[in-house]
This record gives structure tokens, sequence and C-alpha cells, in this order.
């Protein structure tokens, strides 16, 4: 995942998903489905990865 084209609609997925506290209930509010959250979780792990390893190198 290259920084520069991060989605930020992922930053909306992560709020639902903390408001919500479930995958499902946060794909409602967005109209999608429960895999496409997911999708966007696994996405927003592999960002948190990266963060991290920026910031442990530096």
């Amino acid at each position: 995942m290259n920084i520069n084209k991060i989605n930020l609609n992922l930053l909306k997925v992560f709020a639902a998903l903390m408001r919500d506290l479930n995958v499902s209930a946060a794909a409602q509010s967005f109209n999608l489905t429960q895999p496409a959250i997911s999708n966007s979780l696994q996405q927003l792990r592999a960002l948190t990865i990266m963060i991290h390893e920026r910031v442990t190198k530096h």
C-alpha cells in the first residue's frame, strides 16, 4: 500500500466501526455489504502496519 494513495473514505469506515462496534451495522450505515466493510478493515490494518513500520524506523 502506497501511503500517498490512501483512500480517505477508510477513515469514515473506521469511525463507523468504532461507533457501531459491529461490521454488519457499519456496512448498513453505508449501504454496503459486510464483505466490503471487511475489505476496508483489511486495508486499515495494512495501513496501520505500514505507519508503525515508518515510525519505528525513525
